[in-house]
Order: C-alpha cells, then sequence, then structure tokens
C-alpha cells in the first residue's frame, strides 16, 4: 500500500472516530486529502488540498472547497474534453454508489510555473457511505521512471546503431534470453527462436560451431570471461560476422550458474578487415615485383616492413622476417649510423633526400653501392610516422663508370701523346724538307732543258711530290693543335671573325670571282683563333669544290635554346649522302690531287674545332645542287 493509499483510510477512521483533532492530523498527511459524503459533497479538507486548489485553479476554488460539489468540479472539467477528468468522474461515481471500492489514477497537472504529476487514490468511507479523495505528488518518481524509460530507449538505439544487443543464459536450466537487438541482428523473429544454447549453435556457420563451444567451455573452466568472434548463417545463406562477449557468474560453491554478455554485428569491420588484407596482399605483390628495393620504417627507425627483394638482399626469406628489427641488427650494422642519421634528417625536416649514393655491406661480407632516396612516412593528417626508402643496386653501374673512366683517362693519354707525336714530327720534318724542296727547286731551275725530257718530268714530279707533302704536313700540325686542353674561351663576335677570314682569303677570292653573304652574325663564347680557322676552312672548301659559275655563298644562324646553329650554303658541286660521313674524317679525299688539290685534312679540323666547343657539324648537299654545312656554338 503507497502513502496515498494510507492517507485516504487513515481520513476514514478519523472522520467515523470523530475525533476533535482530525482536522491536525489531516493536515499532518502528505497528500491533499478530501472527504465526501455519499452525494459527493466535499465536507472535509486539509491544508494541502488548500494549497493545492489555490495555487493550481484559484477561478474555480469555489468548486474545491468545503461544502463544494466535487462531482460538479469533475463533470465541469469532463465536458470541456479531457478525457482524464471523464475517467475520473466515472471513478469516483463507482466508488460512491458502491460498484467498487477503489479507484486510482495518474495525471499530469501542470501550472505556469511548474510541471508536476499526481496519483488520485480514492476509496469508500466504509458504512458511513462517502469517499476519501487523496492527491498525492508524485512528480520526482515519475521525472525517474520518465529518465529511466529514455535511458532503455537510449541504449536500444545505441544498441541498434551499433548493431549489438544482449543476452543472458541460465546455466543452470539453459534457459537463453535475448535483447530485441539480438533478434535484429539474427535476422528472426522471438517466436521462432527456441531460447536455448542449441538453438543458438544451429545459427553459428557449421564450421565455427566447435570453436564456438569449445571457446565458451574454456572460459567455464578458467572461470574467466568469454570473448569471440565467429559467423552465423541467416536466412536465405547469408553470413554475418557477430562478436560475443559474455561474464561468467558462479555459485559459492564455484558451480557456473549464469552468464550475461553482448553481441555485435562486426561484418562491415570484417569485410573492411578482409578488403585491406587484400589491398595489402596486392600492395606486397606488386613491391615484390618492381626491380628496385622498398622498405618504411617508424619514428625510431625500427623496420614496419619491406618487398620481398629488400628481404632477400637482408639474408632473409620473407619481409616478415624483419618486421621490428633495425639496422643495428643487420649485416650491414656497420653503415646502420649512417642510415639512422638519414633517418632523422628526413623526419625532421619533413623533406626527401632524393638518389645519393651510399655503401652497403651484404650477407655475404661483400661491399656494395645503392642509390638511394627516402621520403617523410605520414599518416593521414600529415603528420610524419616514420620514414620511406627505396633503394637499387648500382655496383655494377659503379664498376661499369668506373672503366669507363680509367679507358676515358688512357684514352686521353693516348690522344695527348699522338698530338705531341703528331706536334713533334710534323714540327722536325718541317726543316729536313724545306732543304728537299729548296734542293729540287735549284735543280730544276739549273738542269730544266739540259737533260732529256723525261729526266725534266721526273725533276717536276719530284719538286710537286715535295711540295704537296709540306702541305700535308702544316695541315697536319694545325690538326694537331685544334684541341680543346688549354683552350681559352671568350666572347667572340662571329661578324668580325668573317672579316678576318675573308681577308685571309683574298686572294682565292678575287681570283674564282667568289661573292660572299652573310645575315647579322651573333657572339658566341668561343676560341677566337679556332672559329677563325673553322670559317677559314669552309670558306675555302666551299670556293674549292665550285661549279662551272662563280661561287656563292651565304652564312646565316638562328638560335635554339642556349646553343646557336649557323649553316654556310654554296652552290658549288655538291655530293650524295654516301659521302657525308667521309668527308670529315683525316686524310679522305672524294677527288684527286690533280683536279682539286689538297691534303683532306680541312673538313677534319673543322669537326674537331666544333667538338672542342660542345657542338656538333653536319651538311645536307645534293650532287649538282650546292652543299650546306651546319655547325652549332655556344651562345654568349
Amino acid at each position: 500500500m503507497n502513502d496515498g493509499d494510507n492517507a485516504s483510510m487513515d481520513a476514514c477512521h478519523l472522520i467515523s472516530g470523530e475525533m476533535p483533532i482530525a482536522r491536525s492530523i489531516l493536515d499532518a498527511l502528505p497528500a491533499h486529502v478530501a472527504v465526501l459524503d455519499s452525494a459527493g459533497i466535499i465536507i472535509l479538507v486539509n491544508q494541502h488540498w488548500v494549497q493545492f486548489a489555490v495555487e493550481n485553479d484559484p477561478a474555480n476554488w469555489d468548486l474545491l472547497r468545503e461544502g463544494a460539489d466535487y462531482l460538479a468540479a469533475c463533470r465541469k472539467a469532463a465536458d470541456m474534453g479531457d478525457s482524464l477528468a471523464r475517467e475520473a468522474l466515472s471513478g469516483i461515481e463507482a466508488v460512491l454508489a458502491g460498484r467498487a471500492r477503489s479507484f486510482s489514477q495518474e495525471y499530469p497537472c501542470h501550472s505556469p510555473t511548474t510541471k508536476r504529476w499526481f496519483k488520485m487514490d480514492v476509496n469508500a468511507r466504509g458504512v458511513s457511505g462517502g469517499a476519501v479523495v487523496a492527491h498525492l505528488d508524485i512528480t520526482h518518481r515519475y521525472q525517474a521512471q520518465q529518465a529511466l524509460l529514455l535511458s532503455q530507449a537510449n541504449l536500444r538505439e545505441a544498441q541498434d546503431i551499433a548493431r549489438m544487443g544482449r543476452w543472458e543464459i541460465d546455466l543452470v536450466t539453459d534457459h537463453l534470453e535475448w535483447s530485441d537487438s539480438v533478434f535484429n541482428i539474427f535476422e528472426i523473429e522471438p517466436h521462432s527462436f527456441g531460447g536455448c544454447s542449441r538453438s543458438f549453435l544451429e545459427l553459428v556457420h557449421p564450421e565455427d560451431r566447435q570453436w564456438v563451444e569449445d571457446a565458451f567451455r574454456a572460459s567455464l573452466d578458467n572461470k574467466g570471461s568469454y570473448k569471440i568472434e565467429h559467423r552465423i548463417v541467416l536466412k536465405g545463406g547469408r553470413v554475418k560476422w557477430v562478436q560475443e562477449i559474455g561474464r561468467n557468474e558462479f555459485s559459492d560453491t564455484g558451480k557456473p550458474v549464469r552468464c550475461v554478455g553482448i553481441v555485435q554485428d562486426i561484418t562491415e569491420r570484417k569485410l573492411a578487415e578482409q578488403q585491406l588484407r587484400q589491398s595489402r596482399q596486392m600492395l606486397q605483390a606488386v613491391l615484390d615485383t618492381i626491380p628496385v628495393r622498398v622498405f618504411w620504417k617508424d619514428r625510431n627507425s625500427v623496420f614496419l616492413g619491406c618487398n620481398q627483394p629488400f628481404a632477400l638482399d637482408a639474408g632473409l626469406s620473407s619481409p616478415e622476417q624483419l618486421i621490428g628489427k633495425d639496422d643495428c641488427q643487420m649485416t650491414w650494422r656497420d653503415q646502420a649510423e649512417n642510415y639512422r642519421r638519414d633517418d632523422r634528417e628526413v623526419m625532421e625536416s619533413g623533406v626527401a633526400k632524393v638518389n645519393y649514393e651510399e655503401p652497403q655491406t651484404t650477407p655475404d661480407g661483400r661491399r656494395i653501392w645503392l642509390r638511394t632516396s627516402k621520403i617523410p612516412l605520414m599518416d593521414t593528417e600529415g603528420r610524419i610516422q616514420g620514414v620511406l626508402g627505396v633503394y637499387e643496386d648500382i655496383t655494377e653501374q659503379k664498376r661499369a663508370q668506373d672503366e669507363i673512366k680509367q679507358s676515358e683517362e688512357s684514352l686521353r693519354r693516348s690522344n695527348y701523346d699522338l698530338e705531341q707525336f703528331a706536334y713533334i714530327a710534323s714540327h722536325d720534318l718541317q726543316e729536313p724538307l724545306r732543304m728537299v724542296i729548296a734542293y729540287m727547286n735549284l735543280l730544276q731551275s739549273r738542269y730544266q732543258g739540259r737533260l732529256d725530257s723525261q729526266a725534266d718530268e721526273y725533276i717536276g714530279f719530284a719538286v710537286d711530290g715535295a711540295n704537296r707533302m709540306h702541305q700535308l704536313i702544316s695541315d697536319l700540325l694545325t690538326y694537331s693543335r685544334a684541341t680543346a686542353r688549354g683552350m681559352l674561351t671568350e666572347r667572340v663576335s662571329v661578324q668580325a671573325v668573317l672579316d678576318t677570314a675573308i681577308a685571309n682569303l683574298q686572294v682565292m677570292i678575287v681570283e674564282s670571282c667568289a661573292k660572299i653573304t652573310h645575315d647579322p652574325l651573333p657572339e658566341v663564347m668561343a676560341n677566337k683563333t679556332q672559329i677563325t680557322q673553322l670559317l677559314m676552312n669552309l670558306l675555302s672548301n666551299s670556293i674549292k669544290f665550285r661549279g662551272p659559275d662563280p661561287p656563292q655563298i651565304h652564312l646565316s644562324a638562328r638560335q635554339e635554346g642556349d646553343k646557336l646553329v649557323f649553316s654556310v650554303r654554296d652552290n658549288g658541286i655538291g655530293m650524295d649522302s654516301s659521302s657525308f660521313e667521309k668527308i670529315f674524317q683525316v686524310f679522305k679525299r672524294l677527288h684527286g690531287h690533280d683536279k682539286y688539290p689538297g691534303s683532306g685534312i680541312g673538313l677534319a679540323i673543322c669537326k674537331r674545332i666544333v667538338e672542342n666547343h660542345g657542338g656538333s657539324i653536319w651538311l645536307e648537299s645534293q650532287r649538282g645542287h650546292g652543299t650546306t654545312f651546319f655547325f652549332t656554338l655556344p651562345a654568349a
């Protein structure tokens, strides 16, 4: 019996006993109490009733004071459409008419300033007739109940969102209870579930049942908790993954009596893990097939992973064996501090370090060379979590480069020796050759016509041969001097150099009636003497190999990047494309001495001069239609 019941029963006794202190005792009761006669007239109220009526409905106080018709007040409220008032009126009339001993109702009663809830208890007064009406303020209880309901609703909603439900099994009776969320997870109706462990196991994937049973028994044997992930099979054969966590309870004698736990749908997580696992496997497969070595470390330079080639270089059979190790534990421990210093530099600066060379000691003790790049390893929020590195073994490449350097050095020494030999030989041959030429000229001038015609012819051959030998040695000396060693480069005006070359060739130009024109010519970074020799050789070549018409030669230049492309075009005899490479070789001639004199070195000198300046030379020509020589020089 609650406080409202006690208050109304006490009032009945007080009134029936006609005790003088009845009103005082009624005022002490916690409820708002009114005593009705058999007609529903209020014959007595306590002080709480008066306060309640005045505070909540002062306009209708006349309907609630002593002597007023309480039923009239209820009818007024019922006539205004208040369903609770109609229910209350019906209940009070039943008690007053003797059809019921009591009536109870909970209802809200909100004032402008407060919101409260009450419980009304109506009890018959016994033989004297009438009834006692007690209104008890249950606001705190109601609010607590509503908070509990809200909390339970929030819990159910949270469980639904988290796909989680609660279960409980009586280990003595094997009775299993599920929350609504568990039925939602298993996608079955409550009436179709047997409510025991066997019914649950029938829903577990056949391949997981024994494992689930063994795990649960082990938790009982160990008196520990129960946690497991397994699959369940739904209608239609679909499969879900769930996680179960349970807590076992035991009797005082140690006998298991109850297990309470939760189950959560983790299908999406499992699918995500599977996709992640597949992605990692695919990435690992790709990394394992590329020819470079790949590795990644944490902020402490501890290996987190690598590809298969890196693992093999480290003397391991698989990348998994490297995880958790650092460089100090590898065969390259002698280089470990250098590697770790590079790691720190990249992680602290956040800047990649790329394409630098470093040594490494292999498991078999060999020393190899690597070309390495390292970049910061960052998480999704851009925070540096470690370092990612790649390298390639360039040992053979380094060995080849060293061999090339040695070959280049040997070739350089050989070329230098040859140049010295050619210069010395050319210089030393000049003096005896001058003597031969002098005496042959003397012999020709003194005895020509005094001997027979055959002797004159022989003397002529000897003089001509000596002169050609002199020219050949002179050209060879010029070729040996056309070297880049010690060559001084400066800003050179090609226009000024061309003027000098034309002046040097003035006799040849006049004799051949050659016409030389040019576009505006730029400045170059070059050796002035060599460029003068280059233009003289090309101009004299165009004049020498002229056709029936007077030579017409035109020079032009155009810019291409940081280089200038020059062209020397003539209207000479031209040549076939099969001869393009041959004419730049030393002593290679396309015509006999009797028709076109010369040593065959002039264009070879041109090629060497252009290459000394980092350029290239080539030509375009067609027999009978002239030739255009092209060459490149660095712009000033």
